[in-house]
């Protein structure tokens, strides 16, 4: 195949992510790949680490604070308002459920997965409004759907709001959008089994 008008010959091609690469391309792409996995996830996704770190804070402070949750984290749902619902709409995507630890374990991970895609590509401000219209949005879904749940906590509504984002942009990009389908649909209908 032709690159940069030279044909390459079968002894020094090297296959790329498609087709050929003459030695000079293909050394070039391993310089920036490489360059890109030393940027590390911590810079080129700080904020999704930063937000990992609180929830991974918030819940240790629920297992060994007594009260904790109840006092600052709990969203109460029932009345919007009473003194402080909006707040505690908000920090309540901080707390997860202490009973099991794979509420936040799984939150996490897609936190994780989600945020190390979407915050390079949105950039910090836009991911951290997502993030936090997702958190808010969550709980007041559940205030209309659901109003006879007293306590919400996770940052389940946030991470839809991200799976939202992903699926959209897997759209616009005209890519196959199969799997991020499949995935909201199974935590849609955990959600709602739970």
């Amino acid at each position: 195949f032709p690159s940069h008008d030279r044909y390459i010959c079968p002894d020094c091609q090297t296959p790329g992510a498609v087709g050929f690469l003459c030695p000079e391309d293909s050394k070039a792409n391993s310089n920036i790949k490489q360059a890109t996995f030393q940027q590390g996830i911590s810079q080129r996704a700080p904020f999704t680490i930063i937000l990992i770190a609180i929830n991974l804070v918030v819940f240790a402070a629920q297992l060994f604070i007594p009260g904790v949750t109840e006092s600052l984290f709990y969203a109460n749902i029932g009345d919007i308002h009473e003194a402080g619902s909006l707040t505690r709409a908000f920090t309540s995507g901080f707390a997860h459920s202490t009973d099991q630890i794979t509420h936040i374990l799984f939150n996490m991970y897609s936190l994780f997965i989600l945020g190390t895609v979407l915050e390079p590509l949105f950039g910090k401000l836009k991911f951290s409004i997502m993030y936090a219209f997702g958190i808010f949005g969550g709980t007041l879904g559940v205030l209309l759907w659901a109003p006879h749940l007293t306590v919400v906590v996770g940052a389940s509504g946030a991470i839809f709001a991200l799976m939202g984002a992903y699926l959209v942009t897997m759209l616009a990009l005209k890519q196959d959008a199969q799997q991020i389908f499949i995935i909201i649909a199974i935590n849609l209908g955990l959600s709602f089994l739970s």
